[in-house]
């Protein structure tokens, strides 16, 4: 599997004919057509579950200690038993 920088530049499909041609090229290199309407930037886009990249849990949601998001519906914490009665002297 081949991973890409995410800075890396991508080759430009031709609209009209389908040839691929070298990222920065300003016009096609079989059929001439002119890319200035393509040239403009995509918005840098991250993989899921990269550092920085987590969605902002909603307002609503509970929060469990150490701000770590829970379950809604998520196991409940056991009741506490009730301590033994002393021995009898």
């Amino acid at each position: 599997m081949c991973f890409r920088p995410a800075g890396a530049a991508k080759a430009i499909k031709c609209p009209d004919c389908g040839t691929f041609n070298k990222p920065g090229n300003s016009e096609c290199q079989k059929c001439g057509r002119d890319f200035s309407d393509l040239m403009t930037e995509a918005p840098a886009v991250t993989a899921p579950g990269a550092p920085g990249n987590a969605p902002a849990a909603p307002g609503n949601a509970p929060v469990a200690p150490g701000n770590a998001p829970v379950a809604p519906g998520g196991p409940k914490k056991p009741p506490v038993p009730p301590k033994p009665p002393a021995p009898k002297a």
